[in-house]
């Protein structure tokens, strides 16, 4: 951990669901609340699901409910059972392995209202809020589509194309990442929407920013995790990572 690390910031450095981060991995055990910076998380992987147990719910009916066995559960370390016999308690969290569901990534789009007189009264250069038509950030073809466990676009294109903020928004994040992202920017859209723009050759953009629908913010490149140059583009809803593609126009 390091120092102003949050579960949001984990999830957009790892490219987690915020609710997954739910269940992250300490020493000494669940540490979901407290972040300390020098302790050491494990994040769980891209198809665990962090469910929380509700009133009524039994290990087995849980497992049986996601396609796992208990032992599957009681298996993994940070769930924390000792032994038989296994129970769980409302609002505990339980770390459920490859349960996440395939067809979880693909919702349906989802309609933002904006109302007519948003924007009376205000510099609309300093409006923060997008409207929810995406427009695509570049134009190139689809070298690997939103799958389980990789739930964004990779849109191939040449190093130095310039890439457009798929809506307006506040730049929450320009610059490295050492987790496989390369350079990349981030922008809230303040309607529970979040892009990512990843394997950046230039930032034209900074931190708090307010950046324009179409607005060039960077140049692709081929830095980070990759084999070739192509821009990674993911979208949130509420924290959760969607496949771009049916929010795109």
């Amino acid at each position: 951990m390091q120092p102003g690390d949050t579960l949001w910031s984990l999830a957009l450095d790892f490219g987690r669901d915020l609710d997954t981060m739910s269940c992250v991995t300490t020493p000494t055990g669940p540490d979901a609340e407290t972040l300390t910076p020098g302790r050491t998380i494990v994040v769980p992987a891209l198809d665990d699901l962090c469910y929380t147990v509700t009133p009524g719910d039994t290990l087995a009916g849980i497992a049986a409910r996601h396609g796992l066995t208990v032992a599957d559960i009681v298996n993994v370390p940070w769930n924390g059972f000792a032994g038989p016999p296994y129970r769980v308690t409302p609002r505990q969290r339980v770390l459920l392995p490859g349960a996440r569901p395939d067809g979880e990534f693909r919702p349906e789009p989802r309609a933002v209202s904006i109302p007519g007189d948003a924007f009376a009264g205000t510099a609309y250069e300093a409006w923060p809020y997008g409207d929810g038509y995406f427009i695509w950030p570049v134009k190139g073809w689809i070298s690997q589509a939103a799958r389980p466990g990789h739930v964004a676009l990779d849109i191939a294109v040449p190093s130095g194309t310039p890439v457009k903020a798929a809506d307006r928004g506040t730049v929450i994040y320009a610059g490295w990442n050492p987790t496989g992202y390369g350079f990349r920017v981030v922008i809230d859209h303040g309607i529970d929407y979040v892009t990512l723009y990843a394997h950046l050759s230039d930032i034209y953009v900074e931190p708090g920013q307010v950046v324009a629908k179409g607005q060039v913010i960077a140049a692709s490149g081929a830095n980070g995790n990759v084999t070739g140059p192509h821009l990674h583009f993911e979208l949130r809803d509420f924290g959760r990572l969607v496949n771009p593609l049916p929010l795109l126009h």
